[in-house]
């Protein structure tokens, strides 16, 4: 009978194991997304103030061509909007944890009753809801860098445009 015992209590924590571990991954992915939408507003940021000088070099040199102009504002509302775009999703979104006192002592009061695998079980399964729920908070900030990125790219896109126009 207590090889049953063993048994169960390791799959337990087997289980307990794998949901933390995952949890942990998510955890990290999602501090990993946070830094890549804070590095593209920083350097969004940067390319609209490089932009603004392009744009006072241009009128300063008296370069008018509307095709210049309509370009370069065009790469500067581009980066604009990966700016707003990465404000909006770098929002800490509500990530899950859940409190582990509250099973602590909902099995303390249980006492000698209760099993150490239905712990560790009961924990394992909160866990996996936790980065169930994890996950869908990374993947609409995955949707907003996705967004980010294609914004980001259009601008270059125009500003290369606007480049190549003003020397040919």
């Amino acid at each position: 009978m207590s090889k049953i015992v063993n048994e169960d209590l390791e799959k337990a924590e087997l289980y307990l194991k794998e949901a933390h571990t995952e949890f942990d991954f998510i955890h990290e992915v999602r501090k990993k997304l946070d830094d890549k939408i804070s590095n593209m507003i920083v350097l969004s940021g940067v390319l609209v103030n490089l932009l603004f000088g392009l744009g006072y070099f241009l009128y300063e040199r008296q370069i008018t061509a509307y095709s210049t102009l309509c370009l370069v504002i065009l790469s500067l509302l581009s980066y604009l909007t990966v700016t707003i775009i990465g404000l909006v999703y770098y929002n800490p979104l509500k990530i899950q944890a859940r409190s582990t006192q509250k099973v602590m002592e909902k099995y303390e009061e249980v006492g000698k009753k209760g099993k150490l695998q239905t712990v560790k079980l009961h924990i394992a399964y909160n866990l996996s809801l936790d980065s169930r729920e994890n996950q869908k908070a990374i993947t609409k900030k995955l949707y907003g860098l996705r967004m980010m990125l294609y914004a980001f790219t259009s601008g270059l896109f125009f500003i290369m445009f606007a480049l190549i126009s003003i020397f040919f």
